[in-house]
């Protein structure tokens, strides 16, 4: 998981989760790491005070973020997400690195044990009284 701190040795602009630098060059390419990165919460202070949801998500993904969270509000999720499709529909080379991250968390989900619900089996999950009454409460804070 990335961290919203600037290291200012390394890129004196940029805090790591939107760091090309840090996230590809050192954490990729430096240390050879090939698996699943995770953003920390883009709703946080230290991105959501300096960068709109959607140009953090972009940047985010573009520096080397696998999965993006936006923990708490949903309109949020909504701009990150309309800004990475328009991104991609712009750029073939930012869609060609969504791809690469959609397949690392292919690859995570697959040595899971649990299998996705199908559409019926979400949607009755989803229907629960005590999942309605639990999304209520996470609404609500």
């Amino acid at each position: 998981m990335t961290a919203h701190i600037v290291f200012r040795a390394l890129d004196a602009e940029r805090p790591a989760t939107l760091s090309k630098k840090v996230v590809t060059g050192i954490l990729r390419e430096s240390l050879g790491y090939d698996g699943l990165i995770v953003s920390d919460d883009l709703e946080m202070r230290a991105i959501a005070d300096h960068w709109p949801t959607g140009l953090a998500a972009v940047e985010a993904i573009r520096a080397g973020c696998d999965v993006l969270l936006i923990c708490a509000t949903v309109a949020l999720l909504d701009e990150a997400r309309d800004a990475l499709a328009s991104e991609a529909e712009r750029d073939e080379s930012f869609a060609a690195r969504l791809r690469d991250a959609a397949q690392r968390v292919r690859a995570v989900r697959a040595t899971l044990w649990c299998e996705p619900l199908d559409d019926d089996a979400l949607d009755a999950a989803l229907a629960d009284p005590e999942a309605a009454a639990l999304r209520d409460e996470l609404s609500s804070l």
